[in-house]
This record gives C-alpha cells, structure tokens and sequence, in this order.
C-alpha cells in the first residue's frame, strides 16, 4: 500500500524542491517571495513531524496527503540532513534539488532570543509546559543570560545543521542562501533561485521585488543584520567559535565559517558580490569546497 501510494506522489508531483532553513534565518519571508513570485505553479508542504523539536524529522504521512497535481512541491522546514530525511525524500523524489537558508550566528542569537521571550517558547523547544525552551528558570534569567544558554544548549544543532547540509550538497544539487540576500536584494534573489532551482517565475511578481519597501515583511525579527554583534559580548561571540572549531581548521577558514561567525563583514566580498556571482556564474561562493 505504501509503495502504491509512493507511485501516487511522484506521478502527480512536479518534481521536489528541499527547503530546509536555520530557525530565525527569515525562511518564512523567503517563502513568502517564492510563492508569490511562482504562484499556483509551486505548493508548499510543512511535513515536520510535531511543533517545534518535531521541525527535525520529515513526515511521511503527511508528504503521503499532500500530492501538489502537477506542481512543484516545495517540502520546508528546519530538518537536518541526516540519514531518515534522506531516506523520506528519495523515496518521494528521485532527483532532490535542496535549498539552504542560513544567518550570521550572533544575529540568530539574538534573534532566538526575542522570540522565546515572545512566544513562551522557541523554534526547537521540547514544548515541555514549565520549560521555555527546556529551563524552567528562562525567566530568571537577565538577556546576557539568555544569550549564554541559547550559545550553549541551541548552537550547537545549528553548527550540526550547517555541517549535515555541506555533505548534503555533494549528494544533491544544493543552493545557499544568506539572510543578507532576500532581505536586502528580494528581486537579484529570486531571479537567480528561480534559474538555479527550476522554479517558473511570473514577470510581474518579479517586477514587484524590485521596490521592496512594498514588500510584505514576514518573520524577520527587527529585520536588521548586525545586531548581534551589537549586543553580544566577546566572550559570548567567543563561544560560537569554539563551537565551530569542532569541525576542524579547513572548516575555520572557510569563507562560510568566517560568514556564520561575523556576517559579511567577516568576508573579502559583499552580499552585492555574491548576488553578481551567483547571476553571472551560478551558485554561491560559500558553497565553494574548503577540504
């Protein structure tokens, strides 16, 4: 039965585009461009398997109920490359493009932050009631507090996430996008993942992009890069990068690293340089291999 109605899906979908995304990387505003720039030609199908933790397993009975007839199916959340979403998604596409958005880690900190603060609980909490984000002392707790214990509990899934997704893209076609990107340059961004991803866009929507003042602005916090390394101490930034020198002094020095740890200020080019690359040659330089 299973296996039929794995048939089902792949006949009735237009091929599978992957879109997974840091929490609090503006993935919902990214989204939002996408399906407007694409409209009925694109569905976009939420299969995490529970609220918040449950954001790192893919369902298979929800991709089961949601065949998208003929359009590109959009599978989003925030789910890790790991062997069981890998298996969920070749059995249901059996050519993946995937894309990744990610931040600069300081902003996400902060970022994460304001939104346990708001919500009573965040991205990738246990949802455990007493427990905002798995403390029940959260609220005893000062924001320089609150900061140390989102580097010390919540980054490393981020780090584990972004490394998982660097093997994910020698297995798949893989495009990254930066926060700085759709935020800043929502029209140079979209023209290019629709290229790279085979996305058909619609002229008009895209002429749209090109005043984003306009723009509906979904999940973008304050939608200011660089605040986290307003707010953040040395010692907490500090933290960050200890846990990025886990993966090794090739995975430092990459310009990808150097982008997670200070933003494109960390870089020898701009977001401006990489949105002309990416038009010019395709793909992104953070991608660029570093082993």
């Amino acid at each position: 039965m299973k296996a039929f109605a794995q048939a089902v899906f792949r006949s009735t979908n237009n091929g599978m585009l992957v879109y997974a995304a840091f929490p609090r990387s503006g993935s919902q505003h990214l989204l939002n461009l996408i399906a407007t720039c694409t409209g009925n030609r694109t569905k976009v199908v939420k299969a995490k398997l529970g609220t918040s933790f449950g954001h790192n397993f893919i369902s298979m009975r929800k991709l089961l109920t949601n065949p998208s007839f003929g359009k590109r199916l959009i599978l989003y959340g925030h789910f890790p490359y790991h062997k069981y979403n890998i298996s969920i998604i070749e059995q249901f596409s059996a050519k993946p493009m995937a894309m990744v958005s990610i931040r600069a880690l300081p902003d996400v900190v902060v970022s994460y932050k304001d939104y346990v603060d708001k919500a009573g609980f965040g991205p990738l909490d246990y949802r455990i009631d007493g427990m905002t984000e798995g403390n029940a002392a959260w609220h005893e707790l000062d924001d320089q507090g609150k900061y140390d214990y989102i580097i010390q509990f919540v980054m490393p899934w981020y780090v584990r996430f972004i490394a998982g997704w660097l093997e994910g893209a020698k297995r798949w076609p893989t495009e990254l996008v930066t926060f700085e990107e759709h935020s800043r340059h929502p029209w140079q961004c979209l023209v290019h993942l629709g290229k790279a991803l085979n996305l058909e866009m619609d002229a008009a929507a895209l002429e749209l992009l090109k005043t984003p003042a306009t723009l509906e602005r979904r999940n973008l916090n304050v939608g200011i890069d660089g605040r986290g390394f307003e707010l953040l101490s040395e010692q907490q930034r500090d933290g960050i990068r200890k846990l990025l020198s886990y993966y090794g002094h090739a995975f430092m020095q990459s310009d990808l690293t150097k982008y997670l740890l200070h933003g494109y200020k960390g870089l020898p080019f701009s977001v401006e340089d990489v949105i002309a690359k990416k038009a010019a040659q395709g793909g992104s330089p953070l991608l660029a291999r570093y082993d």
